[in-house]
């Protein structure tokens, strides 16, 4: 019995070090989670396709959106995105993040850059991703938002959180000082290389304008 407790204790150890995560993009477009990016990425030379759709209480609300993210430096990630919001067309994404992989539990720190040449949607960013324990990440950041009149700060910040080799769950919340939106979803691991999402969007009703939305999509994966 010890035996078999012992080699249970040392599979999941070995599965919390090595489990290969996938960093899939957020409904904004860079990797993170829910809606925020965070300072995890795609690693280099590794594309990611993505695709989402919010489903909102009226059908003339709702959303789809789609993303692409790829590595092309060891420490740089250049996306797209695009859908039927924001109206102006498809817009680029960099994020620049640095590691501290010497840590047992590394602290990452990114720089980025979202929705450029957009005339009332583009935003710089900074974001922290503490890994807290092997299956448990907490993330942290400021937003600035520009548009034609003005610069608004957001913060914004999360978790996210292995229950199995396969389930991942997690939660951000991100606004300014007048209004904070929760977004939450869960995330299965069919492979490698295929990872299916659902959750929901301001799901405090924020905005009261348009109810919380729900949303489903998928993520792929692959080195090129």
């Amino acid at each position: 019995m010890k035996q078999f407790k012992l080699a249970s204790v040392t599979a999941l150890f070995l599965f919390l070090i090595t489990a290969p995560l996938m960093a899939s993009a957020s409904f904004s477009g860079p990797t993170g989670l829910v809606t925020i990016p965070t300072a995890e990425a795609v690693k280099y030379k590794e594309l990611e396709l993505s695709y989402d759709y919010a489903l909102a209480k009226e059908p003339t609300d709702d959303l789809w959106r789609y993303r692409c993210n790829l590595g092309v430096f060891k420490s740089v990630e250049i996306g797209v995105v695009g859908g039927n919001e924001p109206k102006e067309g498809m817009f680029l994404n960099i994020k620049y993040y640095l590691t501290a992989q010497e840590d047992r539990l590394p602290l990452s720190l990114a720089l980025g850059l979202k929705n450029l040449s957009s005339k009332d949607n583009s935003s710089l960013y900074m974001v922290a991703s503490k890994k807290l324990r092997r299956d448990f990440n907490g993330h942290f950041g400021f937003e600035a938002l520009f548009t034609e009149t003005a610069v608004t700060p957001v913060m914004m910040g999360g978790f996210d959180y292995m229950l199995d080799e396969n389930l991942r769950i997690m939660a951000d919340v991100n606004g300014d000082e007048k209004q904070y939106y929760l977004n939450a979803a869960v995330e299965y691991f069919i492979s490698n290389s295929l990872s299916l999402r659902a959750g929901g969007l301001d799901l405090t009703n924020a905005n009261q304008a348009v109810q919380a939305r729900y949303t489903v999509g998928l993520s792929y994966h692959k080195f090129l």
